[in-house]
This record gives structure tokens, C-alpha cells and sequence, in this order.
């Protein structure tokens, strides 16, 4: 399968190489296990967390099929919905039982709000 990424309407500058990338014969796997060992520190009544992350509202201009791709083989989703201003930091801990991770963050905004 090949994949288009970048496919933007403004272009960067030609010595970066990041516009329209051509990928051949990526495979997701599709026993992955569910990633376990991710911690979100800072949440607070600013932040809501939630692990329902609705597919049609991501457009990340990677492409449609890669975009497809990630919703379907993530291994950890998540949601954080920044309603105030809050300063949120994300880890990841790799170990045997969790040494794979596709992730998929949504990250949404209200009015007025800084992250």
C-alpha cells in the first residue's frame, strides 16, 4: 500500500523534502497489545480526559489513508478537552509488556484557552 503524507496546499521550503512524501509498503501490525503505560500529569478542573476520540474530527494533513490507518491500529487513544489555560505533560514508559505504541491525541481547545 502506498501512502501520500503532507499533501498541503501551502508548501515549505523545497530543502526540507516534507511535501508530498511518497511511503510504499507500510503494514500496520494488527496484534498489538493496548498500551498501558502512559502518564498525563497536570490534569486538573481545566482538563477533561477522555479515551473517546471521535475519528471524523481528526484531520492531522498526513493523508486520509494514513489518518484511517492510525484511528483503526492505535494502542492508545485519548482526548484532552483544554477548557483554561493548563500546562500538560505526557509520558511514556517502555518496557516489555509495552514496547509498542501507536498513539492517537486529540487535543481540543476552547476559545481562550492556553496549553
Amino acid at each position: 500500500m502506498e501512502f501520500r503524507l503532507n499533501k498541503t496546499p501551502v508548501r515549505t521550503c523545497r530543502n526540507f523534502k516534507i511535501n508530498d512524501v511518497v511511503i510504499d509498503d507500510i503494514k500496520f501490525t494488527e496484534n498489538i497489545e493496548k498500551f498501558e503505560n502512559i502518564h498525563i500529569l497536570g490534569l486538573n478542573e481545566n482538563v477533561e480526559a477522555s479515551y473517546e476520540v471521535n475519528q471524523e474530527k481528526l484531520k492531522y494533513g498526513i493523508g486520509e489513508e494514513v489518518e484511517k490507518e492510525i484511528f483503526e491500529y492505535a494502542n492508545h487513544k485519548i482526548k484532552l478537552n483544554i477548557k483554561k489555560t493548563a500546562f500538560i505533560e505526557i509520558y511514556n514508559d517502555f518496557d516489555k509488556k509495552n514496547s509498542k505504541l501507536i498513539d492517537l491525541i486529540d487535543i481540543e481547545c476552547k476559545k481562550r484557552s492556553e496549553s
